[in-house]
């Protein structure tokens, strides 16, 4: 083979790949748009179903919340004599305890 021919025979690969990699990128940007919106679409309906809930069982949830009251310490163990505290369990602790948890 000549120059002239394995520069022309490289030209001819050079712009079939180059067509083949446009097409490969524009679909993969393409598949990648299409995975997004479907994304957002999804993060929407979840948002909005939240917001049903919420709209249903908001009033019930505000009214059991109001009625608990919150303890902010749990003191297990005294000294008789001095009544002093012994042992006590950590106010962050406490915070997450059900209020059967943190009865004495």
């Amino acid at each position: 083979m000549s120059l002239i021919d394995v520069y022309f025979l490289e030209r001819i690969i050079n712009e079939y790949w180059d067509r083949n990699s446009r097409k490969v990128v524009k679909e993969q940007f393409e598949r990648d748009e299409r995975i997004k919106v479907q994304q957002e679409r999804e993060e929407l309906a979840r948002i909005k179903r939240a917001q049903k809930q919420y709209s249903y069982n908001g009033a019930f949830i505000e009214a059991y919340n109001q009625q608990q009251p919150i303890e902010f310490e749990l003191v297990l163990e005294t000294d008789p004599e001095t009544n002093n505290i012994v042992i006590e369990v950590p106010f962050l602790l406490v915070l997450d305890m059900k209020p059967h948890q943190s009865e004495k």
